[in-house]
């Protein structure tokens, strides 16, 4: 009997699919927005985000109730990979892993 450990797993491929085919139709949604700058940091996002997300979610839940917890987790994690990666990228050696 394999069971995926999450409910949702199986749901992310047809979101992902319905966001992509999104994409392809409408190529200009987002322009003039904050998520082309963002999405520049993907790279540097991806790379530490496990690393941020193992130390981060401690200190989350013991300060949350868990209905904040689960909302809020996804959210800290991705503004405090931002924010991490945004400094590598000021610095000439470290830009280098995250561009």
């Amino acid at each position: 009997n394999i069971k995926p450990p999450h409910q949702y797993l199986l749901g992310y491929i047809f979101v992902n699919l319905g966001v992509f085919w999104l994409m392809l139709a409408r190529p200009n949604i987002g322009k003039g927005t904050v998520f082309p700058k963002w999405g520049k940091l993907t790279l540097g996002v991806y790379c530490i985000h496990t690393f941020v997300m193992n130390n981060i979610s401690g200190w989350l839940k013991a300060y949350m109730h868990p209905v904040a917890y689960d909302v809020m987790r996804p959210i800290a994690i991705y503004l405090v990979c931002l924010v991490i990666t945004s400094i590598f990228m000021q610095n000439k050696y470290t830009k280098k892993l995250v561009n």
